[in-house]
């Protein structure tokens, strides 16, 4: 497999996203041609260009089907508090009393809102993904130079008497901040997370093709983007310095003896593969497995060569997520671990399943007890997913059992109703807890719960409580599980994990 240049990758992905300035806003630069073959940096060009660095960006994943505008962030007064950014930080999933947290437009920002990846090299700090943000669907509304002037930044209050920091330091280390302030609302633009992306692949290729080209970067064509303020007008974002935060320069001794020939595929900086290997193998949705893997996931790239498959396998098991859901879900899991193998197995860092599923003779003071499917998927997990970093309750589930806890309150059998829900809760937090790698652990729900008291009982554990809109009564498909598992069950003896 061999590659001219970047702008082929470039190029086909530009015709997935192209969008109009009209509409939400648009990336030129790739090759120079930009707006109607203008030069954004002419000396007298009337283009409004400002330094990307100086700029403040919140990424927002809009909803399938929503209009991506509804996205954007319009407000023009913000008045974090240091407590009010402390209780985000630590409850980030829809928690009342949540503020808007900001980033500045650096590297890490765009590997916390999955444009770059986790690993960059030895020269960069990891930095995790933030899971809610969904790439192609990210609008990115951004605070220009002009209004970052007018705002203050606010950091997390100090921790109360035995409150953890981890969430604050880490959080803290990726830049995210509160603001305080007014602007105006010409000091806004937007943009989206992909176009974003392919400006700065644009930037780190030219680095690298300079480098070996012995020659300055050209950034003219490369590093910049149009975005669409508030107002209607475009707006240059100038990242020809971002240099300086993207990609450090080589040794000598790793710069090719033959730089006239076309790059092959594994001479491409180990960023430009990965971005491949992220265009072609990283779904937007999670991957359901009763299916197995969709037709459309090329698997077969795993099989080029060692080099590729180690590369292509550990971006893909280790940023998708998995979802072992419904009644087969056990034998599904014991198989796909099986098939991928144990080094596989151990970069999936987000898998979905449903809510353990509790055996609770309630009334009678019988122990409560965990269905033997359900321990027999957690116990699956924990012994072959060992990077594990979020273990997430489907919605359907997580509804299932918010219903049936909350009814207990109406039972008249003998017994404590709270202590027995409390006894069923503990239970299912110390198989959650079993992890080694102390995954987040996350319950999709519903905006409203049938319990306000359950909602505190399962917040006083830790997990974080991430809350979807109810569907309308025509759309309401909590109780369509039985047509599911027959659908699902047609494919039951056709999965295909390819490893």
């Amino acid at each position: 497999m061999r590659f001219q240049s970047f702008s082929l990758a470039a190029a086909l992905f530009s015709q997935v996203i192209a969008v109009p300035c009209s509409d939400i806003g648009w990336a030129t630069g790739r090759d120079g041609d930009g707006h109607v073959g203008r030069d954004p940096f002419e000396p007298n060009g009337d283009w409004d260009v400002v330094d990307a660095r100086q700029c403040w960006v919140r990424f927002q994943t809009h909803k399938i089907g929503q209009n991506p505008i509804d996205s954007r962030i319009t407000k023009t007064k913000f008045e974090a508090t240091s407590s009010q950014v402390r209780h985000t930080i630590n409850n980030y999933f829809g928690s009342t009393g949540n503020i808007m947290l900001w980033l500045p437009m650096r590297t890490k920002s765009l590997q916390y809102a999955n444009i770059l990846s986790e690993n960059l090299g030895e020269d960069f700090e990891p930095v995790a993904g933030q899971s809610s943000i969904v790439k192609s669907r990210a609008i990115v509304s951004i605070i220009l130079p002009s209004g970052g002037e007018k705002l203050e930044e606010v950091r997390a209050s100090p921790p109360e008497q035995e409150e953890s920091n981890e969430n604050v330091v880490n959080t803290e280390r990726t830049g995210i901040v509160g603001l305080r302030g007014e602007i105006a609302t010409e000091d806004w633009a937007y943009t989206t997370a992909t176009e974003l992306q392919m400006v700065i692949f644009g930037v780190i290729y030219e680095q690298q093709k300079a480098y070996v080209q012995r020659r300055a970067a050209n950034m003219r064509g490369f590093g910049w983007l149009t975005a669409e303020k508030a107002n209607g007008d475009c707006v240059v974002l100038d990242f020809r310095r971002f240099d300086d935060y993207v990609l450090r320069t080589r040794p000598a001794a790793d710069i090719p003896t033959n730089v006239n020939a076309p790059p092959s595929f594994l001479t491409l900086p180990g960023e430009i593969r990965n971005a491949i290997y992220e265009i072609l193998l990283v779904q937007s949705e999670p991957i359901d497995l009763w299916h197995g893997f969709d037709s459309g996931i090329p698997t077969g790239l795993f099989r080029v060569n060692k080099q590729v498959h180690s590369e292509a396998t550990m971006l893909f098991y280790s940023t998708n997520h998995f979802v072992i859901t419904g009644s087969r879900a056990r034998e599904v899991a014991a198989f796909f671990f099986q098939k991928i193998g144990a080094r596989n197995a151990s970069l999936i860092r987000h898998i979905v399943i449903d809510f353990p599923e509790l055996k609770c003779p309630w009334g009678f003071y019988a122990d409560v007890t965990i269905d033997n499917n359900s321990i027999g998927i957690l116990e699956s997990i924990l012994n072959n997913c060992t990077g594990l970093r979020t273990l997430r309750t489907s919605l359907y589930s997580t509804d299932s059992m918010e219903m049936k806890l909350s009814g207990l309150h109406y039972e008249t059998l003998l017994g404590d109703p709270q202590e027995d829900i409390e006894d069923a809760l503990d239970l299912v937090d110390t198989h959650f807890r079993a992890f080694p790698s102390q995954p987040e652990i996350i319950l999709d729900v519903y905006e409203e719960g049938p319990d306000d008291d359950l909602r505190e009982d399962l917040e006083s554990y830790g997990w974080v409580l991430r809350k979807h809109p109810l569907p309308d009564e025509e759309e309401d498909t909590r109780f369509s599980d039985i047509r599911d598992e027959i659908r699902r069950s047609l494919y039951a003896h056709y999965l295909d994990f390819s490893s």
